[in-house]
């Protein structure tokens, strides 16, 4: 049976649905099964803090390259095929230094926001590009190195930043904080950071986060001026495909991460159909803005990608859901989602804020557990992802479907100053 989604009832349901489409292009020895995005700095943070919480000095600048590489050395072990990393967050500028495009955020771009092991990155930071040493290391491997770009971060005090208070005049005017991309000149400062990772690193490709944080234009505004966006993505792909051609490489990636209902995708002004037709995406992930949703509608987004090349990687967060903020989801509800993802078209799975199915034990509250505890299910939490590969595997181990809501709808619209949920409002951004 199909169960409504939180677009079409105004609640979130994890259940069970979806499976198998055929067709994939990639530069991979095989496959793509397996993504995983990070932020700037989660993929290390509490790796970092355990160390040098266990460690009686200060870590050196090449001690935290080597726990770095071997943090990237466990997603190999783990059989990620693509790594993507977020190398800015607009309008923030959480970059690497040196960026010509945008200014550099505070606290080195969040990598010393941690007070813990602030010395250690800034001798670090000093020295070492870090994207670069992801980079390099991943494609030691074999794995792909995916430049993530998240297009407008409203995180708290983003409206604080440099290129926020410089434009007034580019402001969304409905919302807080964000840019609005009706604006040539907030499309063509995105594009020009694009060009730069492009220029500065050899990534095997590009990943537009639109997830962060969903919003591009005024809410009344958005479905009148998709085509911007649509525009945006032509561009990007010209990007690449130069850039592969200058490096005289295998085509290179565009990704794009997106709500997991395309009602909502629309309403943000999203335009996958003339994304997929024109703007030459190679793959999608639906996703939640934040917890972990085994319902989500893939045979939708694989008819709007069938008959081409463009992918489908359903997103696995490891949050629970607003309600119920235990961390760590178990092997066979895992399994279960990925089952579901297979059965209606995905070619394989995503995962998007993992850390937290390893940052506490299983079971403990939300932010409950000190920093040195914090990695229990570290590097364990990786080999559940592995699991997924195989879409014969996943059909034939145990399974367990959870059905409960994702968001408590009007707490959380409260936070994004929506006084009252409409069937129109997506209520997860």
């Amino acid at each position: 049976f199909k169960q409504k989604t939180a677009y079409e009832i105004g609640v979130r349901l994890v259940g069970s649905e979806m499976c198998i489409r055929d067709s994939h292009r990639s530069a991979l020895a095989e496959p793509c099964r397996l993504i995983v995005n990070w932020d700037e700095i989660n993929m290390w943070l509490y790796q970092m803090r355990w160390a040098q919480a266990t460690s009686e000095r200060t870590l050196t600048s090449d001690e935290v390259k080597t726990l770095i590489e071997d943090i990237v050395d466990e997603h190999a072990q783990a059989q990620v095929d693509r790594l993507a990393i977020c190398v800015c967050s607009f309008p923030w500028g959480t970059n690497t230094a040196g960026f010509e495009s945008i200014n550099r955020a505070e606290q080195r771009g969040w990598m010393t926001s941690d007070a813990n092991i602030a010395p250690a990155m800034i001798e670090f930071d000093d020295k070492y590009d870090i994207n670069e040493v992801v980079l390099r290391r991943a494609q030691q491997h074999g794995m792909q190195f995916i430049a993530c770009i998240r297009m407008n971060d409203r995180h708290p005090k983003s409206n604080e930043t440099p290129f926020f208070r410089d434009h007034p005049e580019w402001r969304l005017r409905e919302l807080s904080a964000g840019m609005d991309y009706k604006h040539e000149g907030v499309r063509r400062a995105v594009l020009s950071i694009i060009q730069e990772v492009l220029r500065k690193h050899d990534v095997d490709g590009i990943e537009i986060d639109w997830m962060r944080h969903c919003h591009m234009f005024n809410p009344s505004e958005a479905a009148e001026h998709a085509s911007l966006l649509t525009e945006m993505l032509v561009a990007v792909r010209g990007m690449l495909d130069q850039a592969a051609e200058r490096r005289h490489c295998e085509p290179l990636v565009l990704g794009v991460r997106v709500p997991q209902t395309i009602g909502e995708c629309r309403v943000l002004g999203f335009d996958l159909d003339a994304w997929v037709q024109e703007g030459g995406i190679d793959y999608i992930c639906p996703s939640d803005f934040m917890y972990f949703d085994a319902n989500i509608k893939v045979d939708e987004f694989a008819s709007v990608t069938e008959g081409t090349s463009c992918q489908v990687f359903p997103t696995i967060s490891a949050g629970l859901s607003h309600a119920d903020r235990r961390r760590g989801l178990s092997p066979m509800v895992l399994r279960a989602a990925a089952h579901n993802y297979y059965s209606f078209g995905a070619s394989g799975v995503s995962a998007y804020n993992f850390y937290n199915q390893y940052r506490i034990v299983p079971g403990n509250e939300w932010r409950k557990a000190a920093p040195d505890v914090m990695l229990t299910e570290w590097p364990q939490a990786l080999a559940s992802l592995t699991a997924l590969r195989d879409p014969a595997v996943v059909s034939n181990g145990d399974k367990h479907y959870l059905f409960h809501p994702l968001w408590r709808s009007r707490e959380y619209l409260s936070l994004i100053h929506i006084s009252e949920p409409t069937r129109r409002t997506p209520i997860s951004y």
